[in-house]
């Protein structure tokens, strides 16, 4: 999955490519959809930010970082920050 992500920023003019997931439970796995229909071309920051406000009707959008790949200079531009001492187990 990073794999193809990192793929699709590099070779594009994208800042953010995201996947979708699949929510585990112990006896199954269910893939997460989204209620409305997503567009499978590249959107600008703005278009995508939709999604995210929205994240109820976008779960395999918008749902985790971790389903994303997202360009260090937006980061930066906008003085995002992770914070590192954070962990999640």
């Amino acid at each position: 999955m990073y794999e193809t992500l990192v793929s699709m920023i590099t070779s594009d003019d994208i800042d953010i490519a995201t996947s979708g997931y699949y929510k585990d439970f112990s006896d199954r796995k269910v893939p997460m959809k989204n209620e409305e229909e997503v567009p499978i071309y590249p959107v600008c920051v703005k278009d995508f930010l939709k999604y995210v406000y929205i994240r109820d009707k976008y779960q395999n959008v918008a749902g985790y970082i971790v389903t994303k790949i997202i360009r260090t200079t937006v980061l930066k531009k906008n003085n995002i920050l992770f914070d590192e001492k954070l962990l999640i187990g």
